[in-house]
């Protein structure tokens, strides 16, 4: 009975070592965002308590005080422990250098890349370190960073943001949040929460229209954003509603998040709704760019394939993004990280050059701002070369921001990767010289009461998509 306790003790001390080596392999993914300090204290010490017990049962087994085939079990459970420990000691390592190289290059090549980002952040000290050197060109707030403050204690926030990032030749600071009203509401509280617009739209009043009712619901986000001292806010959803239903789907749930499943009412709607946003110098962002109703599976957590052709796309899910891209000052468009398989079957659309450089700049010839989704998802994360790689993709694409906002240590990737391209000769200066000049025009929304940024949309009004 003692052995047979030995035994079980021993086992699951290999399956605890086994648990530690597949949490080493990947412990610097954005998924422990949230507690990576914890996680690596915990890591460190359970490690170490695995390899200590190990050489007690190698020990005992030596002097013939336990099976040797327990001792054997033991002492395996201490090789992966302390393997793992390796694992992640090289990887944390490998960060800090990445970090320190990040900090130390060149204060003008900084700048110059540091424009092209806007981060997340966890922590007031990070936020003064990037702010300082003019490294990001903006902030991106929500329950992570503001979590529990009332309206005067967010103010007092983005004030002390504005206050890190010295003025940067007329680049514009973004302060940005998710703010789409329903289930995607990061700032409520304490801003009031508002029902998802597609929701308005469909309970909407007798008498009133679709522009109206989208336009009122724009300006109220914009006035309470704006308060805040929000200047750009990831909105609206523009994706066509085609009522895919992945049970697995636990973030992106587009069914529920979208406008309409007809593509002249999503395009008047956002049209207005951007409007709304911009009497109050907000500036609204067209998502997820090529749309992605029709996806099953979700880039926050795999890789997700669109495979419908340009054809059907241009007859639907792409009407609301070519109409607006067109309309008054341009909103900003936001990348998916889904692949867009007939037009470039290898990389996600938000480091696509033949999407990005080909189909948006040069067919429909849209100059303004291209932002990507978070790069903190696995789609990207996963794919061969990472955050860096995709990094160094997207921008030499035409890409203009990164957005890495769950897990700011992503920066550091993305930057060193930059970096290390632009020492290589492998980054674009050209491109990033045009894409400096769209920042540079796109500007803050000077927010006028009653002045129509875009025009009225009707369904007569979109052109042909071909």
């Amino acid at each position: 009975m003692k052995t047979l306790g030995i035994y079980v003790a021993t086992t699951a001390l290999l399956l605890l070592a086994l648990a530690l080596g597949y949490f080493a392999m990947d412990w610097r993914s954005p998924d422990f965002a949230g507690y990576r300090r914890v996680a690596l204290v915990v890591a460190v010490a359970v490690a170490l308590l695995i390899v200590l017990a190990a050489v007690v049962a190698f020990l005992r087994g030596r002097t013939g005080r336990w099976h040797r085939g327990a001792s054997g079990l033991a002492l395996l459970a201490g090789v992966i422990a302390a393997a793992a420990l390796g694992q992640v000691i090289v990887m944390e390592g490998r960060f800090q250098w990445m970090r320190y190289t990040v900090l130390n290059s060149d204060p003008a090549t900084l700048e110059a890349l540091g424009q092209h980002f806007i981060v997340g952040y966890r922590n007031r000290e990070e936020v003064s370190v990037l702010g300082q050197r003019k490294a990001v060109a903006g902030f991106f707030i929500t329950h992570h960073n503001v979590g529990g403050m009332d309206e005067s204690a967010i103010r007092q926030e983005i004030h002390w943001l504005r206050s890190t990032l010295p003025a940067q030749d007329a680049h514009p600071m973004w302060i940005a949040t998710d703010q789409e009203g329903g289930g995607v509401s990061r700032l409520s509280p304490p801003l009031p929460r508002q029902p998802a617009l597609g929701r308005v739209l469909e309970e909407q009043a007798p008498g009133s229209t679709i522009e109206s009712a989208s336009l009122a619901y724009g300006r109220r986000q914009g006035e309470g954003l704006a308060s805040l001292g929000v200047n750009l806010n990831l909105s609206p959803v523009v994706d066509i509603d085609h009522q895919v239903d992945n049970p697995a789907d636990r973030f992106t749930r587009i069914s529920t998040r979208a406008l309409s499943d007809d593509p002249a009412v999503v395009t008047e709607a956002a049209g207005a709704y951007c409007q709304g946003l911009a009497a109050f110098g907000v500036q609204c962002t067209l998502k997820h760019f090529p749309g992605i109703g029709r996806v099953f599976h979700d880039t926050h957590v795999e890789r997700a394939v669109l495979s419908e052709s340009p054809d059907q796309l241009r007859e639907s899910d792409w009407l609301p993004f070519r109409r607006l891209a067109g309309s008054g000052p341009p909103p900003w468009i936001m990348l998916s990280h889904v692949i867009l398989a007939q037009v470039d079957p290898d990389r996600p659309v938000s480091t696509s050059t033949p999407v990005v450089q080909g189909l948006l700049r040069d067919q429909w010839s849209f100059q303004g701002v291209l932002i990507t989704d978070d790069f903190c998802m696995r789609a990207i994360h996963d794919a061969p070369g990472g955050v860096g790689q995709a990094t160094v993709d997207a921008l030499n694409a035409g890409v203009d921001i990164i957005l890495i906002s769950f897990d700011p240590d992503q920066y550091y990737l993305a930057m060193y990767a930059l970096l290390q391209a632009d020492r290589e000769g492998k980054l674009d200066w050209d491109v990033l010289r045009r894409s400096k000049q769209r920042l540079m025009s796109s500007g803050s929304l000077e927010g006028q009461e009653g002045q129509s940024v875009f025009p009225p949309v009707t369904p007569e009004a979109i052109p042909s998509s071909r």
